[in-house]
C-alpha cells in the first residue's frame, strides 16, 4: 500500500484556506509511525513550508523538525519532484486538502480523503459536485474512523459514487481546446 499526503499551503486570511495541517499534521504523522506496513509519501505544496511558518502553525524549527521525522520513518517518504504523475499511478490512496487534486486523482479509481479547513472560501459548482463523491473529514476523529474503514479494513464504500467524477469530467464530445475556445468566446461574446 502507498498513500500520498498532500498537504496545501493557503491559510491566509486573504487566499484559498484550504490548508488543514494546523489540526491534522501531527495525527498524520501519528498514522504513519502506527502503521508500518503501509507506505506514505508526503508530497507538499511547493509553497505549504513556506505557509507553515508565516502563518505561525509552526515556527520553521518545528516544520523542519516535523518533516526530519517523517523522513526518518522506514515506511515514509517526501517527494519533491515536479512530475508527480507515476505517483499518482502508483498509489493506492490519498489525503489532501489540494483542490486541483480532486480532479487529477479521480482518474485512478482509488480512494481520496479530502480534508475540509472551516475556514474554506469552497469550491466552484463543478469543485462541489467533484468534492462530494470523495471521503470529506473535518476532524481527527472523522480521519481516524474513515482511515481505518477505507485502508485497513479495505472497505472503499463510495468507489462507485466516484465513477460519476470521471464522467462529468470527460462528458464533453469535443476536445478541451474546443470546449475552451467556445466557452469563452460565449463569455466574451466573440
Amino acid at each position: 500500500l502507498k498513500w500520498i499526503i498532500i498537504p496545501h499551503h493557503s491559510f491566509e486570511a486573504t487566499g484559498l484556506r484550504f490548508a488543514t495541517f494546523d489540526w491534522n499534521g501531527e495525527f498524520i504523522l501519528n498514522l504513519a509511525k502506527q502503521n508500518p506496513d503501509i507506505n506514505f509519501v508526503l508530497k507538499p505544496h511547493p509553497r505549504f513550508k513556506h505557509g507553515v511558518i508565516k502563518n505561525k502553525v509552526m515556527t520553521e524549527e518545528q516544520i523542519t523538525k516535523y518533516l526530519t521525522e517523517w523522513e526518518e520513518l522506514p515506511n515514509c517518504s517526501t517527494f519533491d519532484n515536479g512530475d508527480y504523475f507515476d505517483l499518482l499511478i502508483k498509489s493506492t490512496a490519498m489525503i489532501t486538502d489540494c483542490s486541483s487534486f480532486l480532479g487529477e486523482y479521480s482518474f485512478t479509481g482509488h480512494p481520496l480523503i479530502h480534508l475540509i479547513s472551516k475556514n474554506s472560501v469552497g469550491y466552484n459548482q463543478l469543485g462541489r459536485e467533484i468534492s462530494d463523491k470523495y471521503y470529506k473529514i473535518r476532524s481527527v476523529q472523522e480521519l481516524g474512523d474513515i482511515f481505518q474503514r477505507v485502508i485497513v479494513e479495505n472497505d472503499d464504500f463510495r468507489k462507485e459514487e466516484r465513477q460519476y467524477i470521471n464522467r462529468l469530467l470527460t462528458k464533453r464530445e469535443e476536445g478541451a481546446g474546443s470546449y475552451i475556445a467556445n466557452y469563452l468566446k460565449e463569455k466574451i461574446g466573440g
